[in-house]
């Protein structure tokens, strides 16, 4: 039986424009950010800054090193704003109906610019909003589809695996998550959410 429902993020709430952000970053200079960009698991620092190794401000700078002269800061964090496109109201609507059945949890490979501006993505609406917790790659020093997140996550939600539903748009995240016993979901980026999980409960 479900006790738990626990989603990502980016790419499941959230909406991805991967090629709408790398244009914003090549706009600025960076010509190489494909070489580092990913809908799901980011390469060079920009995954540094989603485990932790890195804090925002380094990540700027490093990013400042590769885009033209005069970039500021503010046009960096907002150049990888553009990677999230928004989330669709009636997403809201159902984190809200799980949360009155369900204990919910968010379990994301993300960073401190995005989950401290997400609520720009969503008026009025706070990223850990309809959530008991967080687990967010940049603080956890940990990161999807590696075991030690999903065992550290396991640890704090204090249910079985086989009593929880986990859902990414991932198939390595999802496989990682099964393989642990979670029942899993993979979605399809701006599939209808709300078939999805109601179709995985019943």
């Amino acid at each position: 039986m479900i006790k738990a429902i626990a989603f990502d993020m980016g790419g499941v709430r959230i909406g991805l424009d991967m090629d709408g952000c790398g244009n914003s970053f090549k706009a600025l200079g960076f010509g190489r950010i494909t070489e580092v960009l990913d809908p799901c698991h980011q390469r060079g620092f920009f995954q540094s800054l989603e485990c932790g190794a890195i804090g925002k401000d380094e990540f700027i700078g490093k990013c400042l090193e590769f885009s033209d002269p005069g970039t500021t800061p503010q046009q960096i964090s907002d150049a990888l704003m553009t990677f999230c496109v928004g989330v669709e109201p009636y997403k809201l609507e159902l984190l809200r109906e799980l949360k009155r059945k369900y204990r919910m949890f968010c379990l994301s490979n993300n960073n401190p610019i995005v989950v401290e501006r997400f609520c720009e993505l969503c008026p009025g609406v706070e990223a850990e909003e309809f959530f008991d917790e967080c687990f967010f790659s940049y603080r956890m020093k940990m990161m999807k589809p590696n075991r030690d997140f999903f065992e550290y996550a396991l640890s704090h939600i204090g249910e079985k695996p086989s009593d929880i539903l986990f859902v990414d748009d991932s198939p390595l995240n999802v496989e990682a998550a099964a393989e642990l016993g979670i029942r899993t979901v993979l979605y399809k980026p701006f599939s209808d959410l709300r078939k999805a999980v109601y179709d995985a409960l019943n």
